[in-house]
């Protein structure tokens, strides 16, 4: 039972520090000149091949590809909004 409960807590202490992080790694991006569409293309790919990995794995053979399309949909429209309306 302990082991379940550090891995939850690990990964609690991953998304936090992750999201905390994301507006600066914005504020730095945008002052370094990088194009905005290119930039969040990228940050939702890498999100979405992660998710989808992670779905390939533990989802059955016979929902993955449903759940890995709306994971993929889902993070890239997530991180489209958080992104557009970050301070800069």
């Amino acid at each position: 039972m302990i082991p379940s409960r550090i891995f939850y807590l690990a990964m609690l202490f991953a998304v936090g520090i992750s999201y905390s992080l994301l507006f600066s790694i914005n504020k730095l991006a945008a002052e370094a000149g990088l194009p905005y569409v290119a930039y969040e293309f990228w940050h939702s790919l890498g999100g979405g091949l992660m998710l989808l990995l992670l779905c390939l794995m533990m989802a059955p053979k016979s929902s993955a590809s449903y759940y890995s399309e709306r994971g993929v949909l889902s993070r890239c429209t997530s991180a489209w909004r958080t992104n557009f309306n970050s301070p800069v």
